[in-house]
């Protein structure tokens, strides 16, 4: 039996019609996007004029947040504060950082400061206030660690000491100034 050339051409046409069938179809099933936020970093909540506290076990209060504006993204699940002012009590006295902006981020295991950040660590028994200021600082909150490779100023009383960079474990209250350290020290009681 002998197959002619102009048998086959309606199957061969037929072929590639079912091809392209297919292939329009797995096309247009590419997906449609999400749309709930996950894939974009547009913010899903606003809150202006926030105040937070957080209290210990006992009822005592821990810290405190102050700020303008809290802007919350889901798609990473940080959150950008403007003029962040926080409040942390500790055995030394309260702690107090302020900044131009803060960025919180792994549900608060990390928080990024920028722009005039200063901490203050309120006067106690004979000693000066302590004020840190530096351009950034990266605070580690559960584990009590900051780190910045920025220029830093520590200022006690009438000493000033300036570095570049910086390490402060809160844990074991020592802070080291990682470069191109100097500094002048007021020793009269």
């Amino acid at each position: 039996m002998r197959v002619r050339t102009a048998n086959l051409f309606p199957l061969i046409v037929l072929a590639l019609l079912l091809g392209l069938t297919y292939w329009l179809r797995q096309a247009a099933e590419v997906g449609t996007p999400e749309r709930s936020g996950k894939t974009r970093h547009d913010p899903d909540s606003i809150v202006e004029n926030v105040s937070m506290r957080r209290f210990g076990p006992d009822g005592t209060l821990q810290s405190e947040l102050a700020a303008v504006r809290l802007v919350h993204y889901a798609d990473d699940d940080s959150s950008v504060v403007d003029a962040p002012n926080y409040v942390l009590a500790n055995r030394d006295g309260p702690l107090r950082v302020s900044a131009d902006t803060a960025r919180i981020v792994k549900e608060g295991k990390r928080v990024e400061l920028e722009n005039n950040v200063v901490l203050r660590q309120a006067a106690q028994r004979g000693k000066a206030e302590r004020i840190l200021t530096t351009t950034r600082l990266t605070v580690f909150p559960d584990d009590e660690l900051a780190r910045t490779d920025a220029p830093v100023q520590i200022v006690e009383g009438k000493s000033r000491l300036h570095g570049v960079g910086l390490e402060a474990d809160g844990i074991n209250g020592r802070v080291s100034l990682q470069s191109r350290v100097s500094g002048t020290f007021d020793s009269r009681k």
